[in-house]
């Protein structure tokens, strides 16, 4: 192993950990639902933190795997939980700002039909 494998070893446990707590906090009603909204949450920002170690994640455990290293191994198993943690954490968002969108358009397409009958 190189000598940096254990720091980047251990950020990526942190933040598996710190995903892991949000999603826990959020499941048993200590995340306020109203927020989700919001413009930036807690969940943009986990989020955010997790799919930038994904990168970075993805592209050196790549590279270490290519070369049969244990680290390598170790990081891609990381990225792949950091992945599912990152979809777990911003979906409900994703759907919800979907479907709020879903419904602007389907009103503004319908007051766009009333206008142009109208003519």
């Amino acid at each position: 192993m190189f000598g940096w494998s254990w720091w980047v070893i251990g950020l990526n446990a942190v933040s598996i950990s710190w995903g892991a707590i949000h999603l826990y906090h959020r499941a048993s009603g200590r995340h306020d639902s109203r927020k989700v909204h919001q413009e930036w949450s807690t969940d943009d920002l986990v989020a955010c933190v997790l799919s930038a170690l994904i990168y970075f994640n993805g592209l050196a455990a790549t590279v270490l795997v290519l070369i049969n290293n244990t680290t390598g191994w170790i990081l891609a198993a990381e990225t792949v939980i950091e992945l599912v943690l990152m979809y777990r954490i911003i979906d409900p968002k994703l759907k919800s700002v979907s479907s709020s969108f879903e419904k602007k358009q389907k009103q503004y397409l319908e007051e766009l039909d009333r206008i142009v009958e109208w003519e």
